[in-house]
């Protein structure tokens, strides 16, 4: 790994970073000021209660909406977070793999003595780091939300610690798809219009499953659902070997992609 590499991917990533976790602080500081708001009530809870179940399970707002954990898991981090993360997860993709491609700006450092495998692997590490850094935004916001806003109830530190490695992993992996996609084509464009597809198509497998016992077949054939909260809090053997598995395969793709960059034809 070259730190010269990594220090240039914060330099030029930082904005985009930043940006994104002042999105997630202020959705979740949001929603967690809304929370004693809706829960003072049950109008809230009755009208969730008027959509079917299997459709609630397919927008992810069902669960315990009395409870501060509960109230944000369903009403964000099952939905409008998913969104925010595949967003980021393709831009940022983007930028640290296909942009430098495609505009040659990584002729810099392979023009040098830099193995190519050396500039891929601190992409890569970058893309980590960035990764957990988001997922200790998300996790620190939901604690302060609830120091703040519902400070009279326990902080439900299991399922939040659960539920933010669940999505770091997820998108770890996903991240290392996006980085193979960009090896496999020739332009970038294709490999955002590849890594988009793909992501979109997997999260709209996830969103189909619930709707029917018919359709229950679906979730072997999308990684979105791993992403069980309710289910790895209550079993710490399949919430570590969904931990284990993700971050094994993320490994394995992202060792592939290497091996693929070496090889690639770069026009530089």
């Amino acid at each position: 790994m070259n730190r010269t590499v990594l220090r240039y991917s914060f330099l030029t990533n930082a904005p985009l970073l930043a940006g994104a976790a002042v999105v997630i602080g202020s959705m979740v500081l949001s929603l967690a000021w809304l929370f004693p708001l809706l829960s003072a009530d049950a109008t809230y809870t009755e009208m969730l209660e008027t959509i079917p179940e299997q459709l609630r399970q397919a927008l992810g707002v069902s669960g315990d909406q009395t409870e501060y954990f509960g109230f944000l898991t369903a009403n964000y981090y099952n939905s409008l977070h998913l969104y925010f993360m595949m967003a980021l997860v393709l831009l940022l993709g983007h930028r640290l793999v296909s942009k430098p491609i495609d505009d040659t700006s990584l002729n810099y450092f392979l023009n040098g003595s830099l193995p190519r495998a050396s500039y891929l692997i601190a992409r890569l590490v970058f893309f980590l780091l960035a990764s957990v850094g988001i997922a200790v935004v998300s996790l620190v916001s939901m604690v302060v939300g609830q120091l703040v806003f519902d400070w009279g109830s326990p902080v439900e530190w299991r399922g939040m610690v659960v539920l933010n490695i669940n999505l770091l992993v997820l998108f770890l992996f996903l991240g290392s798809v996006v980085f193979l996609i960009r090896m496999l084509t020739k332009t970038g464009v294709e490999a955002l219009a590849g890594s988009t597809g793909l992501v979109i198509f997997q999260y709209f497998l996830s969103m189909v499953e619930p709707l029917s016992p018919h359709l229950s077949w679906l979730r072997y054939l999308t990684v979105f659902s791993l992403f069980d909260v309710d289910r790895h809090v209550g079993n710490t053997g399949v919430f570590l070997a969904v931990v284990v598995g993700l971050t094994a395969a993320s490994v394995v793709v992202s060792a592939i992609s290497v091996h693929l960059f070496r090889r690639k034809d770069l026009f530089l």
